[in-house]
């Protein structure tokens, strides 16, 4: 669970403050060295969404709109949801009401993320889910990374790490970060039966979801594209710190 900043009310409701620094999180190993994060590693290394995102780029300026301020619109619906949703699984966590501040967003972002929030509350209630954990740090100290878990759950009767999304699909790079994410938890001890990767509608409120099982065919594609990746990293870093 993340530190947000929060304020106990007298009626022992939580108001919750969002705190935007945590989008630039900090990953540093017992011995002092910092290390990116899943999703930084995966950006700068991975080429195979972008021509994807070329052509969405192309579409967007060929409609009056700069694909840069929406991507950035996006990016900020899906950091609320995620907040929205912290405060939600805090909730069930501490048996306490965790209210976020909704003041710290504009009202379009609210509403958008609002929609996906129904989606979220859906999936909740149709998988059945108990809450774990939500927001875990984790840091690997034999490979050069960390990375944040959006969620431990039990669901449907399986320990499941859960991977909250907002974009309009579920494409393969998730795939790869949810397995690293998977990767990092069994080195520190956590042994999630399935990974389960959801996106939230912000436009239509509703859900879909893809599921991973270690050890199938799938996973084993996913975890060796992130272990060239990771292996690239290492190699960048080594040569960085020869450079110096």
């Amino acid at each position: 669970m993340s530190q947000q900043t929060m304020i106990e009310n007298p009626d022992g409701t939580v108001l919750v403050n969002y705190d935007d620094t945590r989008q630039h999180q900090k990953y540093v190993q017992a011995g002092g060295t910092r290390v990116r994060g899943v999703t930084t590693i995966i950006n700068e290394f991975w080429g195979g969404n972008k021509q994807v995102l070329i052509n969405w780029a192309i579409k967007e300026c060929q409609a009056g709109r700069d694909p840069m301020k929406v991507r950035d619109k996006a990016a900020t619906i899906g950091s609320c949801l995620h907040f929205i949703n912290e405060c939600h699984i805090m909730s069930a966590l501490t048996g306490k009401t965790h209210i976020p501040n909704k003041a710290q967003f504009s009202p379009e972002m609210w509403d958008k993320a609002e929609n996906a929030y129904i989606a979220f509350l859906d999936f909740e209630k149709e998988k059945k889910i108990r809450w774990m954990d939500s927001e875990k740090m984790l840091i690997s100290e034999l490979a050069p990374y960390g990375g944040t878990l959006d969620a431990l759950a039990v669901v449907d009767d399986k320990f499941t790490l859960v991977d909250f999304k907002t974009s309009s699909g579920i494409y393969d790079e998730m795939r790869f970060q949810a397995v690293a994410y998977h990767q990092l938890c069994l080195e520190h001890g956590i042994v999630p039966e399935q990974i389960i990767i959801v996106q939230f509608g912000k436009e239509d409120g509703k859900f879909h979801h893809d599921t991973i099982i270690p050890g199938t065919a799938d996973y084993n594609y996913f975890r060796a594209v992130w272990e060239c990746l990771l292996n690239i990293e290492t190699l960048k870093r080594g040569r960085d710190s020869a450079k110096r």
